[in-house]
């Protein structure tokens, strides 16, 4: 379980360099240049995400764990596993970041009753949305 909350970690959504895209666009003249940066920026940003999912995909299978399903919705990220061999899930929640998303996830913390268990309330709103 401690490895399934480091690899809650792992940048699986893939990770933007803020300066980068900055300087790129300020390098774009007009608006059809600006548009064919974002379009360039956004198409590595995902091929950088389906890699990462690709790589978390390994780490968990060198602990016979398949996953299931990744999770990033309004600043709370989770991915999904499972195995045969264990015959258990597990759902893997990142803790919060130096993100603002995550500090108001946290402060809606009100525990919400839901088929005889309780969750805390913003993960819940975001698990619904």
């Amino acid at each position: 379980m401690a490895e399934m909350s480091r690899l809650a970690y792992f940048k699986f959504e893939g990770s933007v360099e803020l300066t980068s895209i900055a300087k790129s666009l300020a390098d774009a003249t007009d608006e059809k240049n600006i548009k064919k940066t974002l379009e360039k920026l956004l198409a590595e940003q995902r091929q950088s995400a389906d890699q990462a999912i690709e790589d978390l995909r390994g780490y968990l299978a060198k602990a016979e764990f398949e996953l299931i399903e990744t999770f990033n919705h309004n600043g709370t990220q989770a991915f999904l596993a499972t195995s045969k061999k264990y015959k258990m899930g597990v759902l893997a929640f990142r803790g919060t970041e130096k993100d603002i998303r995550d500090i108001k996830t946290d402060l809606k913390a009100p525990m919400i009753e839901t088929n005889g268990s309780k969750i805390h309330g913003g993960f819940y709103m975001h698990l619904m949305i």
